[in-house]
């Protein structure tokens, strides 16, 4: 599975992510407040379907959209999408610099 990812800035203050697949509200929550932007549209179900991607918390907790068949993303994938946003919403704000991928 590999979720599809877009995100855009209008001017210095709005953002837009799109991703595929439907994620908890708390990814956007969290992503909206790591940005720092001063309006952030984050946009699910675009580009495709990947099903839920719970946070690693509700995973923990349990409950409906927690659970493989209805979440086949690997534990943290939603955390490692979001990570991508943020350093794409920054990249083009050129608040950082290209650098190489970690490699494990």
């Amino acid at each position: 599975m590999k979720p599809h990812l877009t995100a855009a800035l209008l001017g210095d203050h709005i953002g837009f992510v799109g991703v595929s697949g439907e994620f908890f509200c708390e990814h956007a929550l969290n992503l909206k407040r790591r940005a720092r932007l001063k309006h952030l549209f984050f946009l699910g179900y675009c580009n495709d379907y990947q099903q839920y991607f719970p946070t690693i918390e509700s995973i923990g907790e349990g409950g409906y959209g927690t659970e493989p068949p209805v979440s086949p993303a690997a534990i943290g994938a939603g955390e490692r999408v979001m990570d991508r946003a943020l350093i794409h919403l920054y990249q083009m704000r050129g608040q950082l610099l290209d650098r190489p991928a970690v490699k494990k």
